[in-house]
């Protein structure tokens, strides 16, 4: 009797694969909270309006800063800057985007629901898991689709922030994935 292959491991992150005709995989991007969010003071974040750098997401062509819009005690919406340093989508790149996207793998960011301070920043674990878990049910966020062979992939990184869809075209080296 003859054992069967086991799978390679799965990336961290990947939300899908497909051919087209090539290869694609899909990753969420991950999101990092900066070190110094324990240091806020939540009582001075309920009262009026801020705007303030929460983060990075992490997976694409740079950190991209992840940025909290409070109001009145909540966290009224999140957002994700664009990379300054991407290059234009080749064609190819291009037509994996929309691919991706006619198959629901990017899709329009859903209503952002305020969410209380206290809740938000109760941890840095716990905001990652508030952000993130939106962009998971949602859609929305960054995500990277990538082609190509190890140990150099040709990616896309997106980012969506309300209805903007912003992508940048790189290249990432990967660790070629060895069978155990």
């Amino acid at each position: 009797m003859i054992a069967a292959m086991p799978k390679p491991p799965k990336p961290k992150n990947l939300v899908s694969r497909f051919e087209f005709p090539m290869r694609v995989e899909v990753r969420r991007g991950e999101f990092e909270p900066l070190d110094t969010i324990r240091l806020l003071d939540a009582n001075r974040l309920m009262k009026g309006s801020h705007k303030l750098c929460v983060g990075h997401v992490r997976g694409g062509c740079c950190p991209a800063k992840t940025i909290a819009t409070v109001r009145a005690g909540k966290v009224v919406d999140v957002t994700v800057e664009a990379c300054t340093d991407r290059r234009k989508l080749t064609k190819e790149a291009a037509a994996i985007v929309k691919e991706a996207r006619r198959r629901g793998y990017i899709r329009k960011r859903g209503r952002w629901t305020p969410v209380p301070v206290t809740e938000f920043f109760s941890s840095p674990a716990q905001m990652a898991k508030i952000i993130v878990s939106g962009w998971e049910t949602e859609g929305g966020g960054c995500a990277q689709i990538c082609w190509g062979d190890a140990p150099i992939m040709d990616c896309v990184w997106c980012c969506r922030t309300g209805d903007e869809l912003e992508c940048g075209f790189v290249q990432v080296v990967v660790e070629e994935r060895t069978a155990d």
